[in-house]
């Protein structure tokens, strides 16, 4: 506004500058001392709503109810207080749009300039909500992301994590603050060339979204990547999908274990076609015979014979096969009582030396078991042992041999039928005792039958709270089939009898224990002197060699970390001397991983045992030599 313009009672402005403020298209107006207005140009007057007569000389609040505000109000008092200008931003009630308000102190006045600004203050608000609404979704978005158990990362194009959430930075084993702007191969060096490396490059040198499945056999977990690359970068969305997987394999296996089991169906359809098909031709052929005119009476009684033999044979199938069914169905009973074992095996060797015998086979029995008794049903335990014989013989070629034993080892029974015959493949070992099998290698060997023989031994065996397990070195090797059955208590402490008879018969040995812990010496002194070794203790590697060459021992246990030495360099000094070259120096400690173990091997210990060690495989290695 000029300078020359007058507040008081003089003239107003000369016709050239109030031209200029009529043209202004922004309110104008201007103030006295006394806050009484001067001058006010159209728009001014449109905002009073008055025309320049009737607001000349009226105060300004008087006449404009805005002004009332106390921020307007301040700010006039302001200008006239400090002679400076002030500007800020108001929005007038009755025009309902923002102005920015300019006020300059002019000569005993004031002036107040109003620029529009309502279109820049509706554009400023309308932003500011859309990014009020933006930073709300991003926090929705952000939290939506974070609540997910799946992982989620962004790369950007050097491959710097731009994005991780939780789920991800668990998986990753490391804080979002340590992944964050690091590029994923400096952090994890040896991911860079395999499956998912190759991936990420194709999909960000393609720009199409890649899924994939990778299992990771650290966590033995399946993950389901979900790629999408942008010209920001990759962000990729990795699901767990270990559950679904394992369903897929476990209905994969079923499947498979289905087609196999109908496949077996079939092939025991036919062979009880075949097997039944078999004794009906000589009983067919033996009934000819006996209506014959022309027989004479031996081959009539001949014919009655083979009559009788081949009845009594599709009577033994149809009565495995009634087995199998009640074992299957979980309907067997067992006559459990106190049974003779000489008794049984002697019954089970009678039933199966016809089909020994017509094939010249050696046969040899070993029982070392004498009149043990246990609880047990007789005939199908005599069944059990006479299955395992016949499945030998038929297996075995002519003059072959078989092998059984009997005896008690830790407190069970166990029966051994060892054969010289075909052997089974390993991958076989364990089928061989599923309903209707008969391995394929096996079939033109076999002497007939339906393939439940074993089925029904380990069913019986599992019935009489037993086992069964299969054995040989592959095709053409041989096989041992082992019977193991619960004994009472009678022949367990018969055969703890024997064990003790024969370890007090066990010639003494002179043993060296060092532990630095003392009560771990002590009692593994003490449960080898039990056993009338000579034992010596130490309970530092000093003393333990100090002991050692003074002692001289046989063996020698010692354990790893004691103070001053260390096992390893007993051992090592011990196979120094001339003596302890020979003897067995065995160790006794916490670690157990490979490394620890090929570190015993070359300090010279012949043995590595874990704590805490387990007497009996302790026992079994104090032999001597």
């Amino acid at each position: 506004m000029p300078e020359s313009v007058s507040l008081d009672n003089t003239p107003p402005p000369a016709d050239s500058a109030l031209h200029v403020l009529e043209l202004i298209a922004d309110p104008f107006y201007a103030l006295d001392a006394q806050w009484r207005i001067i001058y006010a140009n159209p728009p001014a007057l449109l905002a009073f709503g008055r025309t320049l007569d009737e607001v000349r000389g009226l105060v300004v609040w008087d006449a404009y109810p805005t002004a009332r505000d106390p921020v307007f109000h301040d700010r006039l008092q302001q200008v006239a207080r400090e002679k400076r200008g002030v500007t800020f931003s108001a929005q007038s009630p009755s025009l309902k749009r923002w102005f920015e308000v300019r006020c300059h102190p002019c000569l005993d006045g004031v002036a107040v300039y109003l620029k529009d600004i309502h279109e820049q203050k509706t554009a400023e608000e309308a932003l500011k909500q859309h990014t009020l609404a933006l930073q709300a979704a991003e926090r929705r978005l952000s939290l939506l992301l974070e609540s997910i158990g799946d992982h989620l990362v962004s790369y950007d194009r050097q491959w710097r994590y731009t994005f991780v959430n939780d789920g991800a930075a668990r998986a990753l084993g490391m804080p979002k603050e340590a992944l964050l702007g690091r590029s994923i191969w400096d952090l994890f060096p040896e991911a860079v060339g395999n499956a998912y490396w190759r991936e990420l490059q194709q999909a960000a040198a393609d720009m199409k979204p890649i899924i994939s499945e990778h299992y990771q056999a650290v966590r033995d977990t399946w993950l389901e990547n979900r790629i999408y690359p942008s010209s920001d970068g990759v962000t990729v969305f990795s699901s767990d999908i270990t559950a679904r997987k394992r369903i897929e394999q476990a209905l994969a296996q079923r499947e498979k274990a289905l087609l196999a089991a109908d496949q077996r169906k079939d092939e025991f359809l036919g062979t009880l076609a075949h097997e039944l098909r078999n004794p009906l031709a000589p009983i067919r052929q033996a009934a000819h015979i006996a209506r014959s005119p022309q027989a004479t009476a031996s081959q009539v009684r001949w014919s009655h014979d083979v009559v009788e033999r081949q009845v009594h044979h599709m009577s033994r199938l149809l009565d495995d096969l009634l087995d199998v069914s009640r074992i299957s169905r979980g309907t067997i009973h067992l006559r459990m009582e106190p049974v003779a074992l000489g008794a049984v095996i002697d019954t089970a060797i009678e039933t199966a030396r016809p089909l020994i015998d017509a094939r010249r086979q050696v046969f040899h029995l070993h029982n070392e078991c004498g009149a043990l008794q246990l609880e047990a049903d007789a005939n199908r335990l005599s069944q059990v042992i006479s299955n395992l014989l016949s499945n030998a013989a038929k297996y075995t070629d002519t003059g072959g041999t078989i092998d059984m034993h009997a005896g008690i080892e830790g407190g069970q029974l166990v029966v051994r039928v060892k054969d010289s015959g075909i052997g089974i493949a390993n991958e076989n070992l364990e089928s061989v005792f599923g309903m209707f099998t008969q391995v394929k290698s096996a079939i033109d060997r076999s002497e007939g039958g339906l393939g439940i023989g074993l089925a029904l031994v380990k069913g019986i065996a599992e019935l009489h709270g037993g086992s069964v397990r299969a054995m040989s070195d592959g095709l053409g090797q041989g096989s041992e089939f082992v019977l193991r059955l619960p004994v009472g208590g009678q022949a367990a402490r018969a055969e703890e009898a024997r064990e003790s008879s024969a370890a007090r018969a066990a010639p003494a040995l002179k043993i060296l224990v060092a532990d630095d812990n003392c009560d771990a010496a002590d009692t593994l002194a003490l449960l080898l002197g039990l056993d009338g070794h000579d034992v010596r203790t130490a309970n530092d590697g000093i003393n333990a060699l100090s002991v050692a060459l003074d002692f001289r021992p046989d063996i020698a246990l010692l354990d790893i970390g004691m103070p001053g030495l260390n096992g390893f360099e007993v051992a090592t000094s011990i196979r120094r001397e001339s003596w302890g070259r020979h003897a067995r120096l065995i160790a006794i400690t916490g670690w157990g991983k490979y490394q620890d173990k090929q570190r015993s091997k070359e300090a010279g210990f012949d043995e590595h045992l874990t704590k805490p060690v387990d007497p009996d495989a302790l026992k079994s290695l104090i032999t001597p030599g």
